[in-house]
């Protein structure tokens, strides 16, 4: 007997874990009752993680983007890396899959 395509997935969502399907459409959708079509891609949901940091910015183009700013994991550390007085230090919040 051949192994189900998406077993591993299968397996992870009997236990709990939240699933998204891909079917060609550009992205993947969260899936609370997943078909597991042979022709779309499973996978467990990528888990979110909040991440925050203080920049020294000093321009921002014309796009509206921060310009070669540096990250720093404290307020304290981008300020004693500010090297001049005109440039903001600014505190950045973001998400990143894990």
């Amino acid at each position: 007997m051949t192994r189900h395509k998406h077993a591993d997935v299968i397996h992870a969502w009997a236990e709990g874990a939240e699933i998204q399907k891909f079917c060609g459409d550009g992205w993947y959708n969260d899936s609370d009752t997943p078909e597991w079509f042979e022709d779309c891609e499973y996978r467990i949901k990528p888990r979110t993680v909040k991440m925050e940091g203080w920049v020294n910015i000093g321009s921002i183009n014309p796009n509206g983007r921060y310009v070669g700013s540096t990250i720093f994991d404290s307020k304290e550390s981008a300020l004693l890396n500010k090297q001049l007085t005109w440039v903001a230090t600014v505190k950045i919040e973001w998400e990143e899959e894990e």
